[in-house]
């Protein structure tokens, strides 16, 4: 169960749909935490600085949205070892790879079929793409600019 699985209580009385209302709410916040914690990064920090004062040139970043936008881009473009440093990074990865390769060990014939040629590195991009994609949304809800 993944962290933020693990913090969903939910009421037995509560209907189908307001329990999913509640677990995505408890994923959206999960997700903003995540985002302000990443933004608050010394590498971060220092990098959405560089913009600002203009040691980093990129083409149409003016705003503060622009900025924190090419800052997360540029933390997810790190190597593994410092984007999996974040502990809840790491820990949804992990969760995930782990339910890919139970999930190809359930049966005899989908361990044939994929367990073999599990490719933890291609699930983990998946995952971190997953995760970026989740982070910039929460970025674009942050500054207003929800699609």
């Amino acid at each position: 169960m993944s962290r933020n699985d693990a913090s969903i209580k939910v009421d037995k009385k509560m209907s189908f749909e307001e329990r999913r209302a509640k677990v995505k709410a408890d994923r959206q916040r999960f997700i903003d935490e995540l985002l302000a914690k990443i933004l608050a990064l010394p590498k971060v920090q220092e990098y959405i600085k560089d913009l600002k004062q203009g040691e980093t040139v990129i083409s149409g970043v003016e705003s503060a949205y622009d900025f924190e936008q090419s800052a997360l881009e540029d933390f997810f473009e790190s190597d593994a070892s410092e984007i999996l440093a974040v502990s809840e990074i790491w820990e949804e990865v992990r969760e995930h790879l782990k339910e890919e390769f139970e999930s190809n060990l359930s049966e005899l014939k989908w361990f044939l079929r994929d367990g073999i040629s599990f490719e933890a590195e291609e699930e983990m991009n998946n995952k971190l793409k997953d995760l970026q994609d989740e982070l910039e949304d929460a970025l674009e809800r942050k500054h207003g600019k929800t699609k």
